[in-house]
């Protein structure tokens, strides 16, 4: 796995700062890289989902009259994504001190599902 994004938008760059909190742990490292892919997928899902709802969202006019709704699997995707982010932060959390107060039990996160 790569584990370098080339470039940081600011909020990437400020957001991969917070996660790494001073640790030159290579596993937190590793799992902030990928954090900030699953952001960016986040924020592209919500792109779609927040623009035209026909990337998203298609209704079909039946030849009986019936309308047929089917929604795209963006909705699910940005649902597992949302998921794999917080499990990524949650792990990194127990890995890495938080503003040197340590993970584990004291962690700030310690008792949100995954």
């Amino acid at each position: 796995m790569d584990t370098e994004i080339d470039e940081y938008t600011p909020d990437e760059q400020a957001l991969y700062d917070d996660l790494l909190a001073e640790s030159e742990s290579e596993a937190v490292r590793t799992l902030a890289v990928e954090a900030i892919r699953v952001w960016r997928r986040l924020c592209e899902l919500d792109r779609i989902l927040s623009g035209d709802r026909e990337t998203w969202l298609t209704l079909t006019d039946g030849h009986d009259g019936d309308i047929t709704v089917r929604i795209d699997a963006a909705l699910a995707e940005a649902r597992q994504q949302g998921a794999a982010y917080r499990g990524l932060v949650a792990d990194i959390r127990r890995l890495a001190p938080v503003n040197g107060t340590g993970g584990g039990a004291n962690d700030d996160l310690a008792g949100m599902p995954t």
